[in-house]
């Protein structure tokens, strides 16, 4: 029942064009959730290895800690190398876990990660001495600790393996956590296939 007057045609209205309806990709609200999903896998995506990248960084600090306080201010050489090592077992261990790397790219990236804080250990034993040759062995090491660290982080962005996928969102898919978000195995089957021939003769 409609009371004349107080209703106008509904000839405008996007809710009520039909023509919409016969591609529903064209519907306004799919539309906005499309693009919403992108920005939350994306978002969800560089979360998790903001959260895995600052575990590893976290545990380099700690390496570094560890040297200036047990190594510098307390002279315990021995204990000082063994907790480093431990941590930089961990922080292998983390980047074993939360990767998925090569065996070349797995090897490179423990090097990487490793070497700084190693590095900083010789350097340090070598300052406590104070003699002209090691003080040379301090000034060569320490700019290579930087030098490490910087050559770790461009190794990173290259690891991460960051892709457009099908919806439009990107994804660093070199994290294992990021493929957990993939629930419907969209990003493994983007991968190109691996020719047969080509395998067979591998």
């Amino acid at each position: 029942y409609c009371t004349p007057g107080l209703e106008a045609r509904g000839d405008n209205l996007y809710e009520l064009d039909g023509t919409l309806r016969s591609d529903p990709r064209n519907l306004r609200h799919l539309r906005l959730v499309h693009e919403a999903i992108q920005y939350w896998q994306s978002y969800d995506g560089f979360a998790r290895v903001a959260m895995s990248m600052g575990t590893n960084q976290l545990v380099t600090a700690l390496a570094y800690y560890v040297i200036a306080y047990v190594l510098i201010s307390h002279h315990a050489v021995v204990a000082c190398w063994l907790t480093v090592l431990l941590f930089m077992v961990i922080a292998s261990t983390l980047i074993r876990l939360d990767m998925s790397l090569t065996g070349f790219e797995y090897k490179i990236s423990v090097l990487l990660v490793a070497s700084g804080p190693v590095m900083s250990s010789i350097a340090a034993q070598q300052w406590l001495m104070h003699t002209p040759t090691n003080d040379e062995v301090v000034a060569t090491l320490s700019p290579l600790i930087y030098v490490t660290h910087a050559v770790w982080l461009l190794f990173l962005l290259y690891v991460c393996k960051v892709s457009e996928q099908k919806g439009g969102s990107m994804l660093p898919v070199g994290f294992r956590s990021v493929m957990y978000i993939d629930i419907f195995g969209w990003i493994k089957t983007l991968q190109p296939p691996i020719h047969r021939g080509h395998a067979a003769g591998a």
